[in-house]
């Protein structure tokens, strides 16, 4: 994980790669990490959209939230 300065009161989290970057964002918001947030991934394996569609996206995508 790599955290980068964004203005105040936002923090970006920055991983190579998650499952999920909503479920990424609920396990920081549990360990009490600062928020608001963006979860930002390279590589996303297990994500999920609207109406729970799974989807795997590759490299190079924008996945976050």
């Amino acid at each position: 994980m790599q955290s980068a300065n964004l203005p105040k009161p936002y923090h970006l989290y920055q991983f190579a790669e998650v499952a999920s970057t909503n479920d990424e964002a609920r396990r920081l918001a549990q360990e009490g990490v600062p928020m608001p947030a963006w979860i930002l991934a390279d590589r996303q394996t297990a994500g999920r959209g609207r109406f729970k569609r799974t989807w795997v996206s590759s490299q190079g995508n924008f996945m976050a939230s």
